[in-house]
């Protein structure tokens, strides 16, 4: 299995679809996890280590930095040299000095920070300018950028050392646009079986996203990104033999790419015994809203500044009261970066346990207005008995009724109406939020997901 971010019981909906996955596999055989995150001590728990027969990891840092310490001159003939010859022994720096000076996703950043010398202005837009040229040409940027970490870290000498030892059944890889590093490594090799497990259509999401963005810089990089993308997932459903998508929607896309491609539906789940009301539970006092989310995703960020800005204070102004409460990786990262001064928002960064925000919680929003796959924020929310309030994009991938297990609204005035009669009607929310429970345990538990995908694997090792 190879997979390019961390993996735990409870986090982002990646992190958690990719670590049930990985258990899943360890059961049905040998597995050996490629695993490719900076922090990767971290990221792999002790449970999930002691079912592996192996593990690659990175073997060093990735230093964005280390460039940029030679003193001014160096560093500009340093930074000219790669933007005029990047290709190909330069291609390294040149993604090390996007890293630095550029943030890649455009999106949902403010652009060229204000505050910043000339010189690094001009270095942020020759990069951007570089960069806009080798995604078009080559690979989108997420691809790349993983497959110069893993040179970089030692992860392909390792993986294909192994490969000329060791012949496996099959290779399933995460995310679609891995697959160039999937390719390069088993070239000049006889190709085992691929199994793709995608989290997303990953051009359609960068489609959307561009949807949001005025016209400019910004538009252009995320529809060149797009249309990169788009050729990757294409070429990589044409070679797996299996692809595992997240919900009925992201088949359709799939298969308007590659009719051909065999496609296997297994939605995000939940784990229905972690994510349990404790026996002392208890909701906060005032009427508490929640998102939770990994802070450093693009879709995450755009939908919490727009509940912010559009929803949250007509909320209260019909219930004054209330509070708003930001909870996740990097919360406190862009909880800053907004500026929020707002005595009624606050934040819970990393936390070690999620499940007390949920217990707190008198309602769960999801105002997402770019996505893909299956919210698995949703499902946890769910199983902890907590009435949620979600956008039509934030709730797909799932048949959920709306007024039955939660309700559903886009308008921000609909949205914060919707929020508002869960806040004042007791009731209503403690009816909804007990038959979602319901629902989603009988119907999105991992063991119950996860099994089925064992059965297909089985059928096509024959």
């Amino acid at each position: 299995m190879l997979a390019s971010g961390p993996l735990t019981v409870a986090g982002s909906g990646a992190v958690t679809r990719s670590y049930q996955f990985a258990c899943a596999l360890a059961r049905f055989g040998e597995l050996t996890l490629v695993h490719l995150s900076p922090g990767c001590s971290q990221g792999v728990p002790v449970e999930l280590r002691e079912k592996c027969s192996r593990i690659i990891q990175p073997n060093g840092a990735f230093d964005q930095t280390r460039h940029a310490k030679g003193g001014r001159t160096a560093s500009w003939l340093r930074v000219l040299r790669v933007l005029a010859f990047p290709w190909p022994n330069q291609w390294s720096g040149l993604l090390e000095y996007a890293f630095s000076f550029w943030s890649c996703d455009t999106t949902f950043s403010s652009g060229v920070q204000t505050g910043l010398k000339w010189s690094r202005r001009f270095l942020r837009a020759a990069v951007r300018l570089e960069l806009s040229l080798a995604a078009r040409f080559f690979h989108p940027i997420s691809a790349a950028a993983f497959c110069h970490y893993a040179d970089f870290c030692g992860v392909r000498s390792q993986v294909r050392r192994l490969l000329d030892e060791v012949e496996f059944d099959f290779v399933w890889f995460e995310h679609a646009p891995n697959y160039p590093f999937v390719r390069e490594l088993l070239r000049g090799r006889k190709a085992p079986r691929l199994v793709c497990n995608t989290h997303n259509i990953e051009h359609h999401l960068s489609s959307r996203r561009e949807q949001l963005v005025s016209a400019g810089a910004g538009a252009h990089w995320l529809r060149v990104q797009s249309q990169c993308l788009r050729k990757v997932e294409r070429a990589a459903f044409v070679a797996c033999d299996l692809v595992i998508s997240c919900s009925e929607v992201d088949k359709e896309l799939a298969l308007d790419l590659v009719p051909s491609a065999k496609i296997c539906v297994v939605g995000n789940g939940v784990d229905t015994a972690y994510f349990r009301p404790s026996s002392k539970w208890k909701r906060a006092p005032m009427p508490t809203l929640l998102f939770t989310g990994a802070f450093d995703y693009g879709p995450n960020v755009d939908a919490l500044r727009y509940f912010i800005t559009d929803i949250f204070p007509l909320v209260r102004q019909q219930v004054p009261q209330s509070r708003f409460v930001l909870a996740g990786r990097k919360a406190q990262t862009v909880f800053d970066a907004m500026s929020i001064r707002s005595d009624a928002v606050s934040c819970v960064s990393d936390p070690d346990d999620i499940r007390p925000e949920f217990e707190r919680a008198w309602v769960f929003v999801v105002p997402l207005r770019v996505g893909g796959g299956t919210r698995l924020k949703i499902l946890e929310a769910m199983a902890m008995e907590v009435p949620v309030v979600s956008t039509h994009v934030g709730a797909e991938g799932v048949p959920y009724r709306s007024g039955e297990h939660l309700l559903l609204a886009d308008d921000p005035r609909d949205f914060a109406s919707a929020a508002i009669q869960l806040l004042q009607d007791e009731q209503r929310r403690t009816r909804i939020a007990g038959q979602a429970a319901l629902f989603v345990r009988k119907n999105y538990n991992w063991n119950r997901l996860t099994g089925f995908t064992m059965d297909r694997l089985k059928r096509l090792l024959g």
